[in-house]
Parts: structure tokens; sequence; C-alpha cells
């Protein structure tokens, strides 16, 4: 099969889902810029915030080509069943983007690298192990949020600041949270899997209401940061928008409780999907905005700003240029004149859910 290299750059491309792309870096930037008062040079700011971006991408690579025999029969457009992407090509991708991955925490300090590997022992442990386990999977996505902030702050100060402390519990609430609000998306495919996802044992209107606890719970961290530092008003704008945006999402996830509710036939669990794909859309914007909300305390508004909107534009972007291209798309055989199944298209919750399963998919 010959591949144009046009082909080949988009199958790259869907392999990095870069709207899920900048979240880890920009948490471990943000936290970094926080525990040091802002100031960094710019080469440790880029190389802080590129660490965990790499491996994010590393474990993203590790997620497709780790399933590429089951994505043959679930998801045959992927790049590497697709033959877009030889096997050979993305082992070598992914042990390349894990190798970066750790050099980066290792030019960080030694510190970072001990704490890159504990990463990459949760992230393995969530791919293999605690996605199917209900609480424990969405918790890990929290634990793995607060090691990001922890590994942002040694690589930019050599310790944690007590402070730091704040931003651990806040982002541990806030993305268990969003992953909650995430798995909600992908409960056919879990169900069928056999993961046990809070959605999936217990219901979209159960998943949502511990989301809602738990937004509430980082809402009132965040405050008490606010009120125990300095900060400028566009953190207060910032973490607004981040609230505003959340309770969409949430309201989005409840309407696809509402479509569980209704009878279980096909347009109902497309329903559902929609809604919780929207609530989905919502969040990686999200994210992005509470990360730099924190490093607008410590930065100059230009700055913070510059980085959000370029962040922000590209994830958006990307959602609509690439993401909604194929999320609902039957499958259409890629050799052959056979009808498609008629199956829509797979979520790709799961690659991103399991894209820790690389170096590090949140910190190094």
């Amino acid at each position: 099969m010959t591949v144009t290299w046009r082909a080949k750059a988009f199958a790259y491309l869907e392999m990095a889902r870069p709207y899920t792309l900048f979240h880890a870096g920009t948490l471990c930037l943000a936290a970094g810029l926080v525990a040091v008062g802002g100031h960094l040079s710019a080469g440790r700011a880029a190389l802080i915030w590129l660490t965990p971006t790499v491996g994010w991408l590393a474990g993203l690579a590790t997620s497709d080509y780790h399933d590429r025999t089951l994505d043959r029969v679930e998801k045959p457009m992927r790049p590497i069943p697709s033959g877009r992407v030889g096997e050979r090509e993305a082992f070598w991708l992914m042990i390349g983007l894990i190798a970066a991955g750790f050099l980066g925490a290792l030019l960080l300090g030694w510190r970072t690298f001990a704490l890159a590997w504990l990463v990459m022992i949760l992230g393995v442990a969530y791919a293999r192990t605690f996605k199917a386990k209900g609480f424990l999977g969405h918790f890990d996505r929290g634990i793995l949020a607060g090691l990001t902030v922890l590994f942002g702050s040694i690589a930019a100060t050599g310790g944690i600041p007590p402070r730091m402390w704040w931003l651990v519990a806040l982002f541990f609430c806030h993305d268990s949270a969003t992953n909650l609000l995430g798995a909600v998306r992908d409960m056919e495919g879990d169900r069928a899997a056999g993961y046990q996802t809070v959605p999936v044992r217990y219901g979209v209107a159960v998943a949502a209401s511990i989301a809602g606890a738990l937004m509430a719970a980082w809402v009132v961290i965040g405050l008490a940061f606010a009120v125990t530092t300095q900060w400028q008003p566009l953190f207060a704008v910032l973490f607004a928008a981040a609230v505003v945006c959340d309770l969409l999402a949430l309201l989005q996830v409840a309407a696809a409780g509402r479509a569980e509710a209704a009878p279980a036939d096909g347009e109902a669990r497309s329903e559902r999907r929609v809604a919780a794909l929207g609530a989905h859309k919502v969040l990686v914007v999200e994210r992005l905005i509470l990360s730099v909300a924190f490093a607008a305390t410590v930065w100059s508004p230009v700055k913070a700003l510059s980085l959000l909107v370029v962040l922000a534009f590209a994830t958006w972007w990307s959602q609509i240029r690439l993401r909604d291209r194929y999320e609902f798309v039957p499958l259409v055989p890629l050799q052959g004149d056979e009808p498609a199944s008629g199956r829509g298209r797979p979520s790709e919750e799961k690659g991103e859910s399991r894209g820790h399963a690389g170096t590090s998919a949140r910190t190094a």
C-alpha cells in the first residue's frame, strides 16, 4: 500500500490528538511559574512545558501501538490498522517519544527524572488495571494531575513550596471530575470491554453528581488559594471563565443523562453521545483556561493571554477540522466495495485515557 505524504502527515496528526495535547504541559508550566513566583528563563519554561507534552504524545503513541490488534476490528480507520502508519514505524515512534520524554525529565533534574518513572508506573496501571475499576480509575487521573503540579514545581525550584499543595488538591479534584464526565462519552465501548467506570456501573446521573461535587471542591480550593496569595485581576476573569465552562459541560452531561433515561434505542444512545461529546469539547478548552489562570497570578497578563489564545485556538480548531470528521462518521471499508457496517466512529476518550501508558502522559 502506497501512502502519500499528505496521508502520512494526517495520520500522525490523528495519533497526536491535538485537541487533547496541551493540557499536561500547560498545567506543568503553570505550576512551575507559581512555585518560582513567575521568574523562569524562557529556555527552562519551554523545557518544562515541552517535556510533559512529549510524554503525553508518547502515551498516545503507545496506546495506538498497544491497541493495534483490537483496532483492526473496532477502529480500522485508525492510522496503524489502516496502513497509513506501519507497525514497525509506530513502534520506533513510540520508543523515540518515550526516550525524548525521559531525556527532558533528566535535563530538568534527577528529582523530575525519578518522578517521571512514578508517573509512568501509575499511567500503565491506569491503562491496564485502574480504568476498569470504577472510582480507582477516575481518581488515578486526578493523582496524575497532582503529580504534574509537583513535577512543575520541582522542575522550577528543586522543591515543593507549601502553597503548591493547594494546586495539587485542586487539580486532583478537577481532573478526577473531568475524567468522570469524559467517561460518559464512551459508555458503550467501556461496557463492551468490561470496564466498570462510574457511568457504566452507576449511570450518568450518579457520575454527573459526583463530578459536580468534585467541581465544587476545586472551586472552593481555588478561592481559598486566591485569598492566601497575591494575584492579578486576570486570574479572577480566567478562573470565573473556567467555572462557567465546567458548569456548561456539567449541564450537557445532565442532558446525556436524560437521554439515558429514554428508551434504549440507537437514537437515544446517539443523543447521549452527542451531548457527552459536546461536554468534552468544552472541557478540553476549559482545562487550558484554568491552568493559565494560575499562571496569571505570577505572570504578566500579556504572556498569559498570548499562551492561552494560541493553545485554545489550536485546540478548538483541531476539534473542528480533525475530530468532527470522524466522531460519528460510519465506518467506510478501506479496500473493496462492501458497504460500511453502520457503526459510528468509536470515541477517542479511551485513547486519551490510555495516553498515560507511555513515558508519562502527564509529567514526562
